[in-house]
C-alpha cells in the first residue's frame, strides 16, 4: 500500500469522525453510530441493532424571539396557521451556521415557532430565517393542501438566496419537502410520508448547503431522500466538505430509490437503515466526494448503484437480502473496505470499468458470501482494480467471474 493510500484512509477516518462528533456536540449522540460489522458468523444473527431513534435534539441556533401555533388559534396561542407565524416572523438576515462551532462566538439567533399538537392543512413557503419546532412527530402533522394548484406543490418549500437557515423538527409531513439555493440548517427526528412532486420526500435541487437529515422515518412516496445538483456551502467550517450528512434515519417503502443523487458533491450517507424500498437503496450518478459508512440495506431490489462518480467509499456497511445485485459500480474511482454483502439474490459485488477512464481503487476486507450468481464479477479491463485482498469471498453461486480476478485478489478465500 502506498503512503499516499495510508494517508487517504485517515483523512476519511477523521472527517467522519469530526461529523459525528460535531453532531454529538447538537445533541445527536456521539456514541450512537452503528459499530462495524463484525466477522461472519455463519450460525449467528446477522441482523445488527439498529441506534436509539430518539435523539435530543439540539440545534445550533438560539431563539430570536417565540412565535406559538395551535389549531384553536388566539387567544390559546398566537397563530391558528403555521404560515401566519412565519409572515410574522422578523427577517433576520445571512446566517453563518459555522458561527454555531466556535463557543467563542454566540449562536446564530433566529425566529422560534411552537407547534401544538394537531394537524395543520398548509403548503408553507419560508424565505427567511427559521425554526419549526412542532412537540412531537406523532403528535403534529402537516398535510399539504389536495386540491386546486397547491395539490401538486410540496407540503413545505424553502429558498434560500443568501445563507438562509432552517430548523425542522418534531413532525409529521405528509407531501415532501423541497430545498433550493443557498440553505444552512437541520431537518431532525420528523416523519416523511409520500410526496406531491412526486420526486422524492425530501428534495433538494440546486442547493448550496450545510444540512444534516437526521433520525427522520421516511415511509412511502417517490424516493425517500432526491439530491441533484447539491454542492457545500462555503462557512467557517467548510473544510469539512461535507454539504449534507444524512444520518441515522429509517428509509422504507419508497416507490423507487432509498436515495438517489445527481451532479452533488460532499455527501455523507452513515448509520442510516434502508429497507424494502421499490429500486435501489443508494443510487448514486455523476458525483463526487461520497461517503457511505456503517449503513444497514436490506431487501431492496438492489443496494448500492454507482454511476461514473468519483471518490466514493463504500465502507462498513451490512448489505443483505436484496433481489438483485447488491453493489453495482460503473467506471469511477471507489474504496469498498470492511463490507458484509451477504445473501443477496444476483451478485454481491459487480465491477464494470475500463483502464483508460477510471480505476476502481480498493476492494479490501469484505466479506461477500452466500450471493447467487458471481461474488466479485468484473467487466472490463483487470487493470482497474488496484488493490484487492483480505477479502472473505466464499459460497457464492460462482465466487470470482474469472481465474484471472481470482489471482488478482489473491485467491481471497
Amino acid at each position: 500500500m502506498l503512503k499516499g493510500e495510508v494517508s487517504g484512509m485517515r483523512l476519511r477516518r477523521i472527517r467522519q469522525g469530526l461529523l459525528i462528533l460535531a453532531l454529538g456536540l447538537l445533541g445527536f449522540g456521539v456514541g450512537a453510530i452503528a459499530p462495524p460489522p463484525a466477522a461472519l458468523e455463519t450460525g449467528g444473527n446477522l441482523t445488527p441493532s439498529l441506534p436509539d431513534e430518539q435523539p435530543q435534539s439540539q440545534y445550533p441556533f438560539e431563539p430570536l424571539v417565540e412565535l406559538t401555533v395551535c389549531p384553536e388559534g388566539p387567544p390559546t396561542c398566537q397563530f391558528k396557521r403555521i404560515q401566519d407565524a412565519i409572515d410574522a416572523a422578523p427577517d433576520t438576515g445571512p446566517i453563518e451556521l459555522g458561527e454555531s462551532w466556535d463557543k467563542a462566538v454566540p449562536k446564530p439567533k433566529i425566529p422560534l415557532i411552537h407547534i401544538a399538537p394537531g394537524t395543520y392543512v398548509e403548503n408553507l413557503v419560508i424565505f427567511k430565517n427559521v425554526w419549526l419546532q412542532g412537540e412531537g412527530k406523532e403528535l403534529v402533522t402537516l398535510r399539504g393542501s389536495q386540491e386546486g394548484p397547491a395539490a401538486t406543490r410540496p407540503t413545505i418549500f424553502i429558498a434560500g438566496s443568501n445563507s438562509l437557515g432552517i430548523g425542522i423538527e418534531g413532525l409529521t409531513i405528509e407531501g415532501g419537502l423541497q430545498i433550493v439555493g443557498w440553505v444552512n440548517g437541520y431537518i431532525a427526528n420528523n416523519i416523511f410520508k409520500g410526496d406531491a412532486l412526486d420526486t422524492g420526500d425530501i428534495v433538494l435541487m440546486g442547493t448550496l448547503a450545510k444540512l444534516a437529515i437526521v433520525a427522520n422515518s421516511f415511509i412511502g412516496g417517490k424516493r425517500g431522500i432526491y439530491l441533484k445538483g447539491v454542492l457545500v456551502a462555503p462557512g467557517s467550517f467548510s473544510s469539512l466538505m461535507t454539504s449534507v450528512v444524512i444520518y441515522r434515519n429509517t428509509i422504507y417503502g419508497a416507490e423507487e430509490d432509498g436515495i438517489e443523487m445527481f451532479y452533488s458533491g460532499g455527501v455523507e450517507i452513515i448509520s442510516n437503515r434502508i429497507y424494502k424500498n421499490g429500486k435501489i437503496g443508494i443510487q448514486i450518478w455523476h458525483s463526487s466526494g461520497i461517503t457511505i459508512s456503517n449503513n444497514i440495506l436490506e431487501e431492496n431490489a438492489g443496494a448500492i448503484y454507482s454511476h461514473t462518480c468519483d471518490e466514493v467509499e463504500i465502507v462498513m456497511n451490512r448489505i443483505e437480502g436484496h433481489k438483485g445485485d447488491a453493489v453495482f459500480l460503473l467506471s469511477g474511482d471507489y474504496t469498498i473496505e470492511e463490507n458484509q454483502i451477504l445473501n443477496n439474490g444476483g451478485m454481491g459485488l459487480d465491477v464494470f470499468g475500463l483502464a483508460r477512464y477510471r480505476r476502481i481503487v480498493r476492494i479490501v476486507e469484505n466479506t461477500i458470501a452466500h450471493n447467487k450468481t458471481y461474488g466479485l464479477n468484473l467487466l472490463g479491463d483487470l487493470e482497474i482494480i488496484k488493490e484487492c485482498r483480505d477479502n472473505q469471498i466464499f459460497d457464492n453461486g460462482t465466487d470470482y467471474s474469472s481465474e484471472e480476478l481470482r489471482k488478482k485478489c489473491k485467491g481471497n478465500r
